[in-house]
């Protein structure tokens, strides 16, 4: 019997005979293969167009429409219904987009705060402690009440980290977080999601184009690999 104990018992993610195409560009990613530890770093790299971005998407339970199977964290997100899927979302991960996605009207410690207002059961009195100190440990604390258009772009960078961060997610997804970095904010930022993963005992997969970053990382996948134009 399986011991509820071992903390890779379970992958954290686990994808066999997986097939994914987009019709009309012909574009398919097929990965026969794939099994990640938990709280585990991965780094994952290819080339712009080679599926990076799909099979995080894949991973969210946003392209329902592949063959093979996928499991998060033990589950088969797919065989929730959609609102399901959601809410399992919400809670279990956190997701960093590449384009930061503030929100203009809302502060920096509101930016952080707001996935963890939208989980029920949830004490909100340990995530904004939990928050504060992700503020604190990013150097932020300062700008809680500063809204983005007074932030540079690394500092939005840490926000919106934060904000991934700050519900205790169990999977991070972070979509090339260093992008249009200069390279002493990409190594800062890129310690960062790995500290705070660890602290978390999350598993973190990072979508990466700088390949000096690489060494900081358990394991590395090249989508590319798996990727490819032809018929679905």
């Amino acid at each position: 019997m399986e011991s509820a104990e071992s903390p890779t018992a379970t992958p954290a993610v686990r994808i066999e005979d997986l097939t994914f195409s987009y019709g009309e560009a012909r574009f398919r990613l097929a990965i026969p293969d794939l099994s990640l530890d938990k709280s585990s770093q991965v780094a994952v790299i290819g080339p712009s167009g080679s599926g990076k971005s799909t099979l995080f998407d894949l991973l969210m339970g946003l392209q329902p429409n592949f063959g093979g199977t996928i499991r998060i964290l033990g589950e088969d997100l797919y065989g929730r219904r959609e609102s399901a899927r959601s809410s399992w979302r919400l809670e279990n991960i956190g997701f960093i987009p590449q384009n930061f996605a503030l929100l203009d009207y809302l502060t920096v410690r509101e930016q952080v705060l707001m996935p963890g207002k939208f989980l029920r059961g949830r004490d909100l009195t340990k995530t904004e402690q939990k928050a504060d100190s992700l503020l604190e440990r990013s150097g932020l604390v300062e700008m809680a009440s500063s809204y983005q258009d007074s932030l540079s772009q690394g500092e939005r960078q840490r926000v919106a980290i934060c904000r991934g961060l700050a519900h205790a997610p169990r999977l991070i997804l972070a979509d090339e977080p260093t992008g249009n970095l200069d390279p002493e904010t990409q190594r800062n930022i890129t310690s960062m999601l790995i500290d705070e993963s660890r602290r978390l005992a999350a598993t973190l997969l990072m979508i990466t184009h700088d390949h000096s970053l690489l060494s900081e990382f358990d394991q590395v996948i090249d989508v590319s690999k798996w990727s490819g134009k032809g018929d679905a």
